[in-house]
């Protein structure tokens, strides 16, 4: 089927907890007594749940340590009803820390749902990996299969999004916010095609999404550094 951070002691890494339904857990933020320069940004991790095999919470340490940005992850309650989903993503990224977010949006649901809370709310820049254009029939089909193969946690939130389908237009415009893709599902064509035309989609008059193919962690960490270093700051 076609679907067209404590302020008293900064001796170690800062752990603030924020509390809004845990959608963001821990931020942490580098310690005072680092001799790495800190970061105006936050890099926040969302991931779809069940989709990857290991979570890019392993990134932290070098992120926070080694190379001075704050970091937190985002993780969506409302696995059942995506406008509910958009909801959480839209309250809790807008609650003060936002305009200094870069969002690593990991899978195909939360990139979605990314590209719909840049129509109204803003990010300092967004890093889509493994995104599908999900208004698109090859991309739908090949999620969906996905899906009832793995059993994936995402399948309900999924299920709801494709049975309100004609509810969800993207009218994101073209060159919003610093983007870049990053494809590591290199075993499967669709995914880099939906890499492809996600770029296409919002690529924008001086400002272009940069695309960058690998399955290896350790370069793709290294990409994200260097994006956000020459592009977002």
């Amino acid at each position: 089927m076609l679907y067209p951070v404590s302020l008293l002691s900064r001796s170690f890494p800062k752990c603030v907890p924020l509390i809004r339904r845990n959608l963001l857990t821990l931020m942490e933020e580098p310690a005072l007594t680092s001799l790495v320069p800190e970061r105006p940004c936050t890099i926040v991790l969302a991931e779809d749940e069940g989709f990857n095999s290991q979570s890019w919470n392993t990134w932290r340490p070098s992120l926070v340590q080694e190379h001075g940005f704050s970091f937190a992850q985002c993780s969506i309650t409302a696995n059942d009803d995506f406008d509910a989903a958009l909801r959480e993503l839209s309250n809790d990224l807008s609650h003060g820390i936002a305009p200094h977010v870069v969002l690593l949006s990991r899978g195909p649901m939360i990139s979605w749902l990314a590209q719909f809370y840049l129509e109204s709310l803003p990010l300092q820049g967004l890093i889509m990996v493994d995104p599908l254009p999900l208004d698109h029939g090859e991309s739908v089909q090949a999620l969906e299969h996905y899906y009832y193969a793995t059993t994936s946690e995402s399948l309900s939130l999924f299920n709801d999004y494709v049975e309100h389908y004609a509810h969800w237009t993207m009218r994101l415009e073209p060159g919003s916010v610093p983007m870049m893709i990053l494809a590591t599902q290199n075993d499967n064509d669709i995914y880099w095609k939906g890499a492809l035309r996600t770029k296409e989609r919002h690529d924008g008059e001086g400002m272009h999404v940069k695309i960058v193919k690998s399955d290896d962690e350790d370069d793709m960490q290294t990409e994200v550094i260097r994006w956000i270093t020459d592009e977002v700051l």
